[in-house]
């Protein structure tokens, strides 16, 4: 059985969630204003997904995930700021502003990459490492299918 949470480590994880809905509700908020930001698949509903994996995630660990990107990227620890800038094509964003809403990387922060197709941002580069004794662990994800 897992073991239970103490009250700051619960804390933690509930304000990481929290950090995570803000920055998806100023993307709301924006996006109207801002063409560039085009279609945006946000993470609302998905918040508690990406705080825990963050939380059992290493400094030195990987993450890859789906077009959904952005609750993880926040989830490792980006400054919103600099997210956000990347959302908005603006060259303070965490690839100049070239990667866009849907391309969004950290290296800094493990996050290499996010991808549209199912299993894209894995291939090739996930398993890679594993022969290697002290290798990061790597961290995948997949938006839920909704069966309605």
């Amino acid at each position: 059985m897992a073991e239970r949470l103490s009250q700051p480590e619960r804390m933690a994880l509930f304000e990481r969630m929290l950090l995570i809905r803000r920055f998806e509700e100023a993307i709301i908020d924006l996006a109207p204003d801002h063409p560039y930001m085009g279609r945006q698949h946000l993470y609302i509903g998905h918040e508690a997904v990406a705080a825990a994996a963050a939380a059992v995630l290493g400094p030195n660990d990987l993450c890859f995930t789906t077009h959904r990107n952005h609750g993880y990227i926040i989830a490792r620890g980006v400054a919103p700021g600099r997210a956000l800038a990347e959302v908005l094509g603006r060259a303070g964003g965490t690839n100049g502003g070239r990667g866009g809403p849907w391309h969004i990387t950290e290296r800094a922060a493990g996050f290499l990459g996010t991808s549209a197709m199912v299993g894209g941002s894995t291939s090739g580069l996930a398993p890679a490492p594993r022969w290697r004794s002290n290798a990061p662990a790597r961290a995948t994800s997949a938006s839920p299918i909704s069966a309605t």
